[in-house]
């Protein structure tokens, strides 16, 4: 009997063996060549190292510092610091501390790093901070010295122009207890209101801490004419070093150490880190022994690994192949081994689900990207929080829809229908004119179009021009506000071109054509109602006075239109009139069902293209609601009429629920029940309500003292007074008298002007 081998030499496992070692060795080779290779550019990724860290520091910084920026300069527009600027003096108590409150409230955020913010006025010399007011001199010679900071410092800094700017650190002291910090002082200042800045002092060993990740702690901050602003280790950095830095490189090696640096072109300023080369060297030695002792161990396993899966692989091919060879050839795996079968039936399961995938992939590719688009649209964080679909400048293009009473009688689904053929329409539209085109519809009404340009397109407004002749065919069904700012933007700008495209579709005029906007301005509010015509609105309102409320608010819309104010103007104020109607309905404990639901009158007037239909909507509609106030008048009862018929007439006595339930021989339990079934109002805030509307008239039309005016009221106590005025109106009665004083014949502010 012949002896033989146990495999031949062409068998799977001699293969697999032989192929195994030729993978080694070629991994060996490639493994030798490539340490020859890295081992010269190691040093070169530990620089590219450093540069990454010092970038993202650099980022964090500049980041921290818009972030700052963008907290504290609302307050240059905050009405309670204006008129703080605008007095002079910190005396007024109730403007300081809603003032100190909303510095709090930015203090609040640890992570904004911020010991203190401060405002300076020029007038008087006088700063307002966490802690209150205080004059300019003690705050700095008693609260926060320093000697790079003196008083003088700060008052002189009112004589220089910036927006912004950051000056070096140094240490603040509490004399009595040295209990201050290491702070970086931070300045802005706005060229409208140049008598007053904000500074903001920056914790500067927390923030180095949160946002320098080097494993090296020598970090510098430099402006640009070379001062240092932030050293982290209190060691002295070279006077000249910042003019050996070079444009295009981020590194330089002096003497024993590498400073890499980056100037950031947002904030101006300069980052150093400082890295000794000893320590890059040692880097490279550590990173060579293991790259060796890796390869030597990378060897040794390979081979044993190499031997194992051979055999190991090789067995059940074997079986496999043994029992192919036993089934017929019609595609089916019939074998007596059970797994085998499984297996063949899980592979051609997986083969058709992922032909289903990636069909079902395919169809809402064009879904997700638009769900990409409405996510950085909404400003919704998501875990690929970058550009979606197309990464290129683009023109931003808003269309809100407005439909005429023919096409909004149609049911919902039959207006969402027409809607989704109308943005259809504009997508193939804008394709046909532009090229690349993204077009979806954020919200009911409203379809947004991206226009993908690599540069400026002069004949962007002329093609949308031709779109609006097509649009002015259907007008009698409905019209559109397009509104485009002529200029490319990038998805950095994503959110805020919206929320400005948005704003200016408001800005259209009050016609019924389709309107082309491309001119953004700043949001100009008006003031509808002064507190006398509001309280007069209010009054003939509850008194079912209806030919007066209409005369009133006639004349506030014709006013509008004198000032040729815009559409979203007027649908403001007509929904401020609705609101102030509801709440006079709600107070008198009558039906507002029908003026929540669906068909709203906000509703109604989104389709409104001229004054006059405002005009006879209230017409109609105040009419109607008067009759319903004095329908509730006429079926008041005689418990009611006297509980308010006392109040009317005894407000400024002493009186209390006990009192008034004597007087009808009833439980002061049954009457407070009874009466708040009846009007929906309890009738302790009844009689403080109408001892503040007498307040009101009190402040407008005398001079008499917050006191005297409390006493003849009703309240013995000013305190108790002041609370239920700031409780019921939300402001103090000193704010409420001044705030009464505006002249009535601009109650708009300034005109406004069209596009040009």
């Amino acid at each position: 009997m012949r002896a033989r081998l146990p495999y031949k030499k062409n068998s799977l496992l001699i293969k697999l063996l032989a192929a195994f070692c030729a993978v080694i060795l070629l991994l060996v080779s490639f493994n030798l060549i490539a340490y020859k290779f890295f081992s010269n550019r190691m040093q070169q990724e530990i620089i590219r190292y450093n540069n990454q860290n010092l970038k993202n520091t650099v980022e964090r910084y500049d980041n921290h510092l818009q972030i700052i920026q963008g907290a504290v300069t609302r307050l240059f527009f905050n009405q309670k610091v204006l008129l703080l600027n605008e007095l002079g003096n910190a005396e007024q108590f109730d403007p300081v501390n809603l003032v100190v409150e909303e510095i709090r409230d930015i203090l609040r955020n640890d992570q904004l790093y911020l010991d203190n913010v401060m405002i300076l006025f020029d007038k008087n010399g006088f700063v307002v901070e966490k802690n209150g007011p205080s004059q300019l001199n003690q705050m700095f010679s008693s609260y926060y010295v320093s000697p790079n900071y003196s008083p003088a410092f700060w008052r002189d800094q009112l004589q220089h122009t910036y927006r912004s700017k950051v000056f070096p650190q140094a240490d603040f002291e509490l004399p009595q207890s040295n209990s201050r910090g290491n702070f970086i002082p931070m300045l802005f200042k706005n060229k409208v209101n140049p008598d007053f800045y904000i500074a903001v002092l920056l914790d500067a060993r927390q923030i180095f801490k949160a946002f320098h990740n080097s494993v090296n702690n020598r970090f510098y901050v430099a402006d640009a004419s070379g001062s240092v602003l932030f050293n982290s280790d209190h060691s002295i950095i070279q006077p000249d070093l910042l003019a050996q830095f070079k444009d295009g490189s981020n590194q330089l090696q002096l003497n024993d150490n590498y400073y890499f640096y980056y100037k950031s072109e947002a904030s101006g300023l300069t980052y150093i880190n400082v890295i000794p080369n000893t320590k890059i060297a040692e880097g490279i030695t550590k990173l060579n022994l293991v790259l060796i002792s890796l390869l030597l161990g990378a060897i040794l396993i390979s081979i044993a690994v190499s031997v194992v899966v051979s055999f190991k692989f090789n067995s059940p091919i074997q079986k496999i192949i043994s029992s192919i060879r036993h089934t017929t050839p019609n595609g089916f795996l019939h074998s007596k081994i059970e797994e085998y079968n499984v297996l063949h039936d899980m592979i051609n399961q997986m083969v058709k689900t992922n032909r289903d995938i990636e069909h079902d992939l395919n169809q809402k590719n064009s879904e997700l990207q638009h769900l990409g688009y409405m996510n950085k649209l909404k400003d919704i964080y998501t875990s690929s929080n970058g550009p979606v679909g197309k990464n290129k400048p683009f023109y931003f293009v808003l269309f809100h829809l407005t439909m005429t009473p023919q096409l909004a009688d149609l049911s919902s689904a039959e207006q969402a229908k027409a809607v989704y053929f109308l943005k259809e329409f504009i997508h193939t539209s804008l394709e046909d004119m532009f090229g690349e085109a993204v077009t979806l519809q954020v919200e009911k009404h409203q379809v947004l179009s991206l226009l993908f340009m690599e540069e400026e397109n002069p004949g962007l407004l002329a093609n949308l021009q031709q779109l609006k002749q097509l649009f002015d065919v259907d007008k009698a069904h409905c019209y559109w506000t397009i509104a485009v700012q002529p200029e490319l933007h990038s998805f950095d700008e994503f959110g805020e071109v919206y929320k400005r495209t948005n704003e200016m579709v408001r800005q259209r005029e009050l016609n019924g054509e389709t309107q082309i906007i491309t001119l953004w301005r700043p949001h100009n509010e008006f003031i509808w109602f002064l507190p006398s015509q509001e309280q007069e609105f209010v009054a003939n309102l509850q008194a079912g006075q209806g030919q007066s409320v209409i005369a009133l608010v006639t004349k506030l819309l014709l006013r509008m239109e004198k000032k040729e104010a815009r559409a979203g103007q007027y649908l403001d104020f007509a929904t401020e009139v609705v609101d102030k109607t509801v709440k006079t309905l709600a107070a008198l404990n009558l039906d507002i069902r029908q003026l929540c639901g669906e068909n709203s009158p906000r509703r109604m007037m989104e389709g409104f293209t001229d004054v006059q239909q405002y005009i006879r909507f209230f017409d109609h509609f105040l009419t109607d609601v008067v009759q319903g106030i004095n329908q509730k008048r006429e079926d008041r009862d005689w418990i009611v009429d006297f509980l308010q018929e006392y109040v009317q007439h005894h407000y400024n006595d002493d009186i209390s629920l006990d009192l008034v339930a004597d007087k009808l021989n009833l439980s002061s339990g049954y009457v407070s029940k009874y009466y708040k079934e009846k009007t929906g109002v309890n009738f302790s805030d009844f009689l403080n309500e109408f001892r503040i509307q007498k307040a009101k008239g009190l402040l407008q039309q005398s001079d008499y003292r917050i006191q005297e005016i409390a006493a003849q009221v009703g309240y013995l106590n000013v305190n108790s007074f002041i609370r239920m005025f700031r409780k019921v109106t939300g402001i103090p009665p000193g704010e409420y008298r001044r705030m009464n004083t505006f002249p009535e014949s601009e109650p708009y502010g300034p005109s406004i002007q069209h596009d040009a």
